[in-house]
């Protein structure tokens, strides 16, 4: 926990009450930490952990320091003097603030300022506004953040296999997320059934908005999603089941998918996706 006492004070503030409690070098009291106003003087500093109450009712200011002052320390030591001048010391209790404008400690708040703006990829958005299966979701997901269980993926977990190969193509490709879902020739006839195949791009975040504009329906996501799951069905069956893989087959499986969205989806999205499923050849 007290790992975390420097994130703590980089987020917090405090109005200086009585002083018992508030660090003199540490604290925020007088703008950044005094340690950092003054480095030279906090050098000579003998004891880090002073109260202000402590070091303000002293008479013999000096002595918390290591004498005697380089010329740039003494300088210090005499506006820190001056800074104490000002100070009031009163019966009130020391009471801390935060850098989102109130004395609440919220846990939102402090997770936003740990982590600062994250820019999220719009494909996530668009992924959970899915009405894809919750478990394809979760699929999709761990494809997008490479976490699915490729044949790499498990080869670099020291997981020992007779091959790393992709199952699907018989070009000595190790099956790496990119290759088995963009690059293998299955994948690349697969994807051209919808003529999306010379849209794919390096990055798969830079593939998707490509696919999604020219389906251009308000299920496109379902549809990318319902892709990919194809694509993995058809590996599985081979790895597990044994199974011969075919176009027509994960056809199949493809059209079962958007099958099961069209009773998730609000009425006029499950409409629109019935009548083109009806058209998919």
């Amino acid at each position: 926990m007290f790992k975390l006492i420097g994130k703590y004070k980089d987020m917090s503030f405090i109005t200086v009450g009585d002083g018992s409690t508030c660090l003199l070098w540490s604290d925020a009291w007088h703008g950044p930490p005094l340690s950092i106003q003054y480095p030279e003087l906090y050098s000579f500093s003998r004891y880090n952990n002073v109260s202000v109450s402590t070091f303000q009712d002293a008479v013999h200011k000096e002595s918390f320091f290591y004498l005697p002052f380089s010329v740039e320390a003494f300088g210090q030591y005499q506006t820190l003097l001056l800074d104490l001048d000002s100070l009031n010391l009163n019966q009130t209790r020391d009471s801390w603030s935060y850098n989102w404008g109130s004395g609440l400690f919220l846990s939102a708040k402090a997770y936003q300022h740990l982590l600062g703006t994250v820019i999220v990829s719009q494909v996530f958005q668009w992924l959970w506004k899915s009405s894809a299966l919750p478990k394809r979701k979760v699929f999709f997901w761990l494809a997008l953040v490479d976490r699915l269980n490729t044949r790499e993926i498990l080869r670099r977990r020291n997981m020992d296999l007779l091959s790393h190969n992709c199952v699907l193509c018989l070009f000595n490709e190790e099956e790496t997320l990119r290759h088995l879902f963009l690059d293998c020739p299955f994948a690349i006839s697969y994807w051209n059934m919808l003529g999306l195949a010379q849209l794919i791009q390096p990055n798969l975040f830079d593939t998707i908005p490509l696919f999604s504009s020219l389906i251009n329906k308000p299920f496109f996501m379902e549809i990318i999603i319902a892709m990919f799951w194809g694509i993995w069905s058809a590996r599985n069956d081979v790895i597990f089941k044994n199974r011969s893989h075919s176009l027509q087959a994960v056809k199949i499986i493809f059209k079962q998918e958007l099958a099961w969205v069209t009773l998730r989806a609000n009425k006029s999205v499950s409409s629109q996706l019935k009548l083109w499923l009806d058209n998919f050849v």
